[in-house]
């Protein structure tokens, strides 16, 4: 849900990271995200 709602906010959810223990990381987690079209229709 968490990419569905990303982009509705119009984000790019790939592009967003966090920097960490000097590592960047995906917001959405490392696995593939989906867009939950059923949420919105």
């Amino acid at each position: 849900m968490r990419t569905t709602n990303l982009h509705l906010m119009g984000f790019e959810q790939g592009k967003l990271t966090f920097r960490h223990a000097g590592l960047d990381y995906l917001l959405t987690s490392v696995e593939e995200s989906h867009i939950v079209k059923v949420v919105l229709a």
